[in-house]
């Protein structure tokens, strides 16, 4: 059971640490760092680990406080995120030189085409 124990610990901090790496890319977009790519093995620069770990410690923390902290910054966050998912959003639809419904339809018509 031990040995079980041990793996399983390893096997979440492998995956918490891809959630984080996948959370700094997020943030390094906005600031037009170079962001790491999925063939990279290693960090791009400086700024992006010191990312990670900020990212990571933050986390850390709230989940090391327990069930309550954890629900009162979902809380808190959660209008955050939503937010952030449509600023994004009409960021890229900018980016994308969609103007209205008729551009999202060509557009999407345009890469369905490229798929089959």
């Amino acid at each position: 059971m031990t040995g079980y124990n041990l793996a399983d610990g390893i096997l979440f901090c492998f995956l918490f640490c891809a959630v984080v790496t996948l959370s700094a890319t997020a943030v390094d977009m906005p600031f037009d760092m170079e962001i790491t790519k999925l063939t990279d093995t290693t960090p791009n620069s400086m700024t992006c680990e010191i990312i990670v770990i900020l990212i990571g410690a933050f986390i850390a923390l709230i989940g090391s406080t327990g069930y309550n902290t954890v629900s009162k910054a979902n809380n808190w966050m959660f209008l955050v995120i939503v937010l952030a998912f449509a600023a994004c959003g009409i960021g890229a639809l900018n980016k994308l030189s969609v103007h209205n419904f008729a551009d999202i339809w060509n557009s999407l018509g345009e890469k369905i085409e490229s798929f089959s």
